[in-house]
């Protein structure tokens, strides 16, 4: 029994988890953000983590930037590794699906 597709599902997993971690600040925010909205809590109207990083690091010190806007760039980063490396998937299933109609006949 062949195991050819184990090293590429923990390939994309591993990007899968990347993507993840860099999102988690966002989703973290959003979620405390819509639940003040449902609850009617009184919560600051501010990005919760972009105010956070204000106030530890200030927003002139390129540290901040990086925190900032790096997890977004870096989710588009591996994002767009998932969809390439899923175009190669295909395109490689489909040639190797030709050769077994090919065999076969």
């Amino acid at each position: 029994m062949e195991r050819r597709g184990c090293g590429l599902g923990v390939s994309i997993a591993g990007l899968g988890l990347i993507l993840s971690c860099c999102l988690l600040p966002y989703v973290i925010s959003s979620a405390y953000a819509m639940a003040a909205a449902l609850f009617q809590i009184q919560a600051a109207p501010k990005w919760l983590w972009g105010d956070w990083l204000n106030t530890s690091l200030g927003a002139s010190d390129p540290l901040y930037m990086f925190l900032a806007e790096g997890p977004i760039c870096f989710a588009g980063i591996v994002g767009l590794l998932i969809v390439v490396v899923g175009i190669i998937l295909a395109i490689g299933g489909m040639e190797e699906a030709d050769e077994d109609y090919a065999e076969e006949v």
